[in-house]
């Protein structure tokens, strides 16, 4: 097996023997070794960022939770604690959604945000199993997802853990690079997409509790 070339985006260079596509939603790597490869475009969400000294203001129900507050009209907003950090991210879907009636904390923590920027949501069609000897991809550039459940990136972490696993196993002379590239991908896809379907169907898991 002849090694590749892989050109990067400085200029510089590298051989080796596998390319690893982990160049996230709009993989040129993905577009060359599957170009059929697609996803559904769900629109657009509004990601803010909102720091706090103290959760006084707050309803408990907001607090160190990720759930989603869901109008009639369709708008929904989700919001997470973060610690360490003392901030909530947060998600308004569809980014023009108009929450003026909204609880006052929820208004609040919208308009103390101190990043606010449009996300696109995207949803990846599952794909087949490919045959380029050479190339492999992981996380987003494979199997990208709508970040309600927040596994997007875990999911790529997962990846690169069960990439290393079967590479090491080739490195140690004990497994041909072919079968374990072929075990990592089938595993790979297995759960991605289990991951991209639940993420795209069950973006929260259901919590009782109200604002008051």
């Amino acid at each position: 097996m002849s090694p590749r070339l892989s050109i990067h985006s400085n200029g510089s260079t590298a051989t080796g023997d596998l390319i690893v596509g982990a160049d996230g939603t709009r993989s040129t790597i993905r577009a060359q070794v599957l170009p059929e490869a697609a996803f559904e475009d769900l629109g657009s969400a509004l990601y803010g960022v909102t720091p706090f000294s103290t959760l006084d203001w707050v309803p408990d129900v907001l607090v160190d939770t990720f759930n989603r507050i869901t109008d009639p009209a369709g708008t929904s907003m989700a919001i997470a604690t973060c610690r360490p950090g003392d901030y909530f991210t947060w998600t308004i879907t569809p980014a023009d959604g108009a929450i003026e009636d909204w609880h006052p904390a929820v208004r609040r923590i919208v308009a103390e945000a101190s990043t606010t920027f449009p996300i696109q949501l995207h949803s990846a069609l599952p794909v087949q199993l490919w045959h380029d000897p050479h190339v492999t991809l992981l996380g987003d550039a494979i199997h990208t997802m709508t970040p309600g459940r927040g596994d997007g990136a875990n999911t790529a972490l997962r990846d690169a853990r069960l990439l290393t696993t079967v590479l090491a196993e080739v490195a140690a002379g004990r497994v041909p690079l072919g079968p374990a590239k072929k075990l990592y991908e089938q595993e790979m896809l297995r759960y991605g997409f289990e991951a991209v379907a639940a993420s795209r169907s069950m973006p929260f898991t259901p919590r009782s509790g109200a604002l008051s």
